[in-house]
């Protein structure tokens, strides 16, 4: 049988690090990092042979910008999907997951918004309304 000694050792080399990660964890900024990817996936894109909807250099800026701003606040929390559950992110608080929250004009409009909407302002009026449904409209 195992002395406790050796038992400890090895909890402690297996949970300390786990425990410590998310203090020491990073992500990529938005401003860097998803510009840079977006930039890619325009040129990528425009490569693949069909100039009839090929995205202007014009435009590259409004769509890079768009990125940037899709994780302003808490709108990353919703871009979790577990495929199994068919859930998002649930840390004490459920959050849709990123196919619900791809479809949710009225949740990413904000509640002011969207009570408004469609009676006192146009359906597709909130300025963080980055969902499909927006995207093909416009």
């Amino acid at each position: 049988m195992e002395n406790s000694p050796l038992k400890l050792r090895k909890v402690i080399f297996w949970v300390l690090p786990f425990s410590v990660f998310p203090l020491i964890a990073s992500a990529y900024e938005p401003s860097t990092t998803h510009a840079a990817l977006t930039q890619e996936i325009i040129r990528l894109f425009n490569a693949s042979g069909n100039k009839q909807y090929s995205i202007a250099d014009t435009d590259e800026h409004i769509v890079t910008q768009g990125s940037i701003d899709e994780d302003a606040g808490a709108r990353p929390l919703h871009h979790f999907y577990d495929p199994v559950r068919h859930q998002g992110l649930t840390s004490g608080i459920s959050f849709s997951s990123a196919p619900q929250w791809a479809g949710d004009t009225m949740g990413q409009t904000g509640i002011v918004d969207s009570v408004f909407a469609g009676t006192f302002k146009s359906y597709f009026s909130g300025d963080k309304d980055y969902s499909w449904e927006r995207g093909v409209y416009e």
